[in-house]
């Protein structure tokens, strides 16, 4: 925070204006002391925001990457530390708890006296950023109290080389209702390559009623205009070695659409990068998302940017085009309640917080909420709701309420957590499924996970709704009538039919004196692996399409634990006995994952926090049997074992299963009959898909009653 003494502390400079995202760079930063000088025994702090994913820095191996040397014009002793040599814990409170110090010893610096600080082969965070800032904070007279200085150096991280072609087309649309498409560029790190304005091809340009393949793109993107006939669409692009086949779009009458919603993200103003009004223009302009919400860390949220989030949420919520509604995180400790996303549909809603950690200047009694049972009930006075979290502070699922609390969120950035959707519904509570990203790099609705601590892409919550207005979509999350995906855009329609009545997901079934008629009709982005119907958090039945038993998925997921700091580390070989591997296919590999393989064996690295990865495999004759070693446990799985878990700690596991025959089988449906003496009450069934290529949906249950 600045003060009396930020404007003649110190001042900064930097030499360098630019970086480019996740490459290495030499930097030399400038410090000149100002009118108080420096005492012996005082320090330097040079700090990144929480977000930036930055690697620690190395004093003594000028050889390594990330060195930094330290020099003075006085004669001083400097001395340097980091996590890479001893730094324990955070650097400084949040958002700046990323960086170094430099101790000041044997002697004191006086006025106008410098520090240089060069940064050799510096590894840049992965996310773009408009300010990316080195803060200074100086302790000047030995108190071990920080001091801001008045403006600290900032440069612009841009975005690194083309590397993907992305397509993404709405799920559902009326006949011959113009709608957009949009085709975007991104780099490695899943940035935008927002200075890039060229052509893109559209492969199938004739089939969608274009009169030419060519379309232009400018910032990075291309928004199609596209009017249809009643079908199924995608959009097939090209850009030079660069190709992509968007998610499918059905073209139908439909009194409910397919909404996508990310509604759990922050921005700078707290743990994120770039402000919250970056964050709203990337979720309209390349994260295609039809509802969003701001999710700051309430302890952080001072009354100024709580107004601000109200007001923004207002301006950018138009009927039809998008909708933005105001929220935040409540923050409490799990043993309190645990993280709470709060979502209003209201203009000028209070914020109710479960501290003032960081905003005591700003502490009203009235306005706290110290457990999430105070939260309820505060919420049950507005129209508001809540859905509960897995994250650093994951939710008390022993604090719930099933008229504020409709979602409960499966996935996100920090992985994977089917149990805590199954911990909920065994303690018969009644919600609806989402998924988000939990963005802290203003990329909501294409959260690629960087070298930080998340180890996913960000999860969608699709929202059946008949409109897309602030009540409609509202009402639908409330009615829990949503489904949910690991971040692919997937059509699902799911109903259950009791005589003359049909359910949707998420509805209460009343009526089950008779059979009960279960549909689903799925249409996915990759081949499907398997259909699976949950009861609670029992597995009751399966639907596998025609297999091919050359054609294996090894899979594993897990977690080292509930909490935070909960990535498990897989090392692992494997050898196939009496068989040849033809082709591979990684699944759900980014950054921290590695792979390679021979003619019949292979080595694997990767991070989970709950999430699933693998490889797929073909091989030159059907599956026999595979040696297994994984984290020192060693396993021999046969054809006897495909589809059996097998479990390396209470959290995680690994199995392997066999994949689809047909390729193009990416859509399916399943249609079955449930006996009313097999439904009891309490009962709460739902769907799993699972792809191909790693991606999962679930489904709200449909509850018994």
């Amino acid at each position: 925070m600045k003060n009396i003494y930020s404007k003649e502390i110190a001042t900064a400079k930097i030499d360098i204006k630019t970086a480019v995202a996740g490459k290495h760079t030499d930097a030399q930063l400038d410090i000149k002391i100002g009118k108080y000088g420096i005492a012996d025994g005082g320090a330097i702090k040079v700090l990144f925001r929480i977000s930036a994913d930055v690697d620690d820095v190395e004093f003594t191996d000028s050889s390594k990457e990330n060195y930094v040397s330290i020099k003075s014009d006085a004669k001083v002793d400097l001395q340097g530390y980091s996590r890479s040599n001893g730094l324990k814990g955070k650097v400084h409170a949040r958002p700046w708890t990323n960086g170094f110090v430099v101790f000041i010893k044997g002697g004191y610096l006086l006025p106008n006296e410098n520090i240089s600080i060069e940064f050799k082969n510096f590894r840049m965070q992965t996310i773009v950023e408009d300010t990316f800032e080195f803060k200074i904070l100086i302790d000047a007279f030995s108190t071990g109290e920080y001091l801001e200085i008045e403006k600290s150096p900032e440069i612009e991280v841009l975005p690194d080389i083309p590397a993907m072609l992305t397509a993404v087309i709405p799920t559902t649309v009326a006949p011959l209702k113009e709608f957009k498409a949009l085709v975007k560029i991104e780099d490695k790190w899943g940035n935008p390559c927002t200075q890039l304005n060229d052509e893109i091809e559209i492969v199938n340009f004739k089939e969608l009623g274009l009169k030419d393949s060519k379309q232009k793109l400018k910032k990075g993107k291309s928004e199609i205009k596209l009017s249809l006939e009643s079908g199924v669409y995608d959009i097939q692009a090209k850009y030079k070695t660069l190709s992509a086949k968007s998610n499918y779009v059905v073209i139908k009458e439909s009194k409910l659409k397919q909404y996508w919603a990310d509604l759990h993200g922050q921005s700078e103003e707290t743990v994120g990068t770039n402000n919250i009004e970056h964050y709203v223009n990337f979720a309209k302009e390349y994260g295609f998302l039809d509802v969003i919400s701001s999710q700051a860390n309430d302890f952080q949220v001072d009354n100024k940017f709580w107004d601000k989030t109200k007001k923004l949420s207002t301006s950018n919520s138009i009927n039809g085009e998008f909708i933005m509604f105001p929220g935040y995180e409540w923050s409490g400790n799990s043993g309190r309640g645990g993280d709470r996303n709060v979502i209003f549909n209201e203009t000028n809603p209070p914020i109710y917080k479960s501290s003032f950690a960081q905003t005591l200047h700003e502490y009203n009694k009235q306005n706290e909420a110290l457990t999430a049972k105070d939260l309820f009930k505060k919420l049950k006075k507005h129209n508001a709701l809540t859905i509960a979290h897995v994250g650093g502070r994951y939710a008390n699922l022993e604090m719930h309420d099933d008229d504020v609390e409709p979602l409960i969120e499966v996935h996100s950035d920090w992985g994977t957590f089917e149990w805590f959707l199954q911990d909920a519904l065994e303690k018969g509570y009644k919600v609806g499924i989402s998924a988000a990203s939990d963005n802290h790099n203003s990329r909501p609705g294409a959260s690629y996970p960087g070298l930080e601590e998340f180890t996913s892409y960000g999860g969608l919550t699709c929202i059946l709704s008949e409109q897309l207005t602030p009540d409609s979509i509202f009402e639908a999350i409330k009615a829990r009538h949503t489904y949910a995906t690991t971040g692919h855009r997937a059509y699902i329609d799911a109903k259950c039919t009791i005589g003359d009545k049909q359910y949707l997901i998420g509805d209460q079934v009343t009526n089950w004196n008779s059979n009960a008629g279960i549909e689903l009709n799925y249409l996915g982005t990759s081949p499907i692996q398997k259909i699976e119907l949950f009861n609670k958090s029992k597995l009751i039945k399966t639907h596998l399409p025609e297999i091919d038993e050359t054609h294996i998925k090894l899979s594993w997921h897990g977690t080292e634990f509930y909490g935070r700091n909960r990535e498990y580390k897989w090392s692992g070989s494997g050898e196939f006995t009496q068989n040849k591997i033809v082709d591979v296919s990684e699944v759900n590999f980014y950054h921290h994952s590695k792979f390679k393989h021979s003619v019949n064996k292979f080595e694997f690295s990767s991070l989970t926090s709950g999430n699933y990865k693998g490889v797929n495999f073909k091989l030159d004759k059907p599956f026999e049997k595979l040696k297994l070693l994984v984290n020192d446990t060693e396993f021999e799985i046969s054809k006897k074992d495909i589809n059996k878990p097998f479990s390396l700690n209470e959290y995680s596991e690994v199995e392997v299963s066999y994949l689809a025959k047909e390729k193009s089988v990416q859509e399916i449906s399943w249609n079955f009959e449930i006996a009313s003496s097999q439904l009891n009450k309490g009962d709460a069934l739902y769907f799993k898909v699972t792809q191909e290529d790693g991606g999962i949906a679930w489904t709200s249950p449909f509850y018994i009653v």
